[in-house]
């Protein structure tokens, strides 16, 4: 563990039933600073409340791996007067796409969970969540030094999520408030160059900067565009979480505009240059023709770029293997 490394900050784990997150049946909390911890079993958890509260005494938020979404409601509901409630929270789950977009789930992470060598033990995983945040505080940091940027656009929009933790993580990063709207609508089109399509931007952009949930959906994107999502993963929860990141990803890369001059659209969504790009032919098939004399194989695959629904029935050798 970092030692230099040691915010007030406590470090949180919960064990519940797998089906009920009300039943709880372990808790444990550490902190960095100070280097005290606890660990509760089932029954001692509700009355050892004081010491909880001594534990999260001095404390400045909460640092856990999915503790937005699961142990802080959870512990809200069982014992609304813990001090630990009302405190600003850090996910480190929710981090890691963003910290890590070409492998989000870190050495520390399988899927959305931590990578444990035992087989349960809440103290353990808390302590594990912090070493995971350090790294991920390490990350943000080189990245407000190759694209402050993007740091910038990260912290507007997930400043405005329910929980402030991550508003006060990126300005402790980026020594600034968050920015402003109009920075942000300077700063992203030169961001996204040549990575999505201009044309489809400013629709996803204004969604983004107008809606919570749409700007953090797109929060994910732009981190999952850093690397041009080539090396990129977006994982499933995120996914799951943020439908909304699949509808802007096929808006912005995956949906010709129709502007012959679209930089973005002319170069990775026009099928004759995707065709010699990966398969090495200049043309396709002359035969058979459509009504009109043009290729028929052109015209099945135009349609599966425009989202249309379709059905395609070739001879043999007709090339329907492309066409797929």
């Amino acid at each position: 563990m970092r030692r230099t490394f040691a915010p007030r900050c406590l470090c949180l784990d919960i064990e519940t039933a797998a089906n009920d997150v009300l039943a709880l049946h372990k808790f444990a909390a550490w902190r960095p600073d100070t280097r005290q911890s606890i660990f509760l079993n089932g029954s001692q958890i509700g009355a050892a409340l004081a010491q909880i509260d001594a534990l999260t005494e001095g404390a400045a938020f909460v640092v856990g791996h999915n503790v937005v979404r699961h142990d802080l409601p959870t512990l809200a509901k069982l014992f609304p007067d813990l001090l630990l409630n009302p405190l600003p929270a850090v996910d480190t789950l929710e981090l890691s796409p963003l910290a890590f977009p070409a492998n989000p789930y870190h050495s520390l992470v399988k899927d959305y969970k931590l990578v444990r060598d035992s087989r349960s033990d809440p103290l353990k995983d808390a302590q594990l969540s912090f070493k995971l945040w350090a790294d991920q505080h390490e990350a943000f940091t080189a990245l407000q030094q190759s694209s402050p940027d993007e740091l910038a656009c990260h912290h507007f929009f997930l400043s405005r999520a329910g929980h402030n933790g991550l508003g006060s993580f990126f300005a402790n990063i980026r020594e600034r408030m968050p920015p402003k709207e109009d920075e942000i609508r300077r700063l992203l089109p030169a961001l996204l160059l040549n990575k999505v399509c201009p044309n489809h931007l400013p629709q996803v952009l204004e969604e983004a900067l107008t809606g919570a949930e749409a700007g953090r959906a797109f929060s994910y994107v732009l981190a999952w565009l850093r690397v041009s999502g080539g090396n990129s993963v977006l994982p499933p929860w995120v996914r799951l979480q943020f439908p909304t990141t699949s509808r802007q990803i096929r808006q912005l890369r995956e949906s010709p505009c129709g502007d012959a001059d679209c930089p973005y659209c002319s170069l990775y969504l026009d099928p004759c240059k995707e065709l010699e790009r990966y398969f090495g032919y200049a043309a396709f098939r002359a035969e058979p023709k459509n009504p009109s004399g043009g290729s028929l194989q052109e015209d099945i695959v135009r349609a599966g770029y425009t989202g249309e629904s379709l059905l395609a029935i070739l001879p043999n050798g007709g090339g329907k293997s492309i066409c797929y």
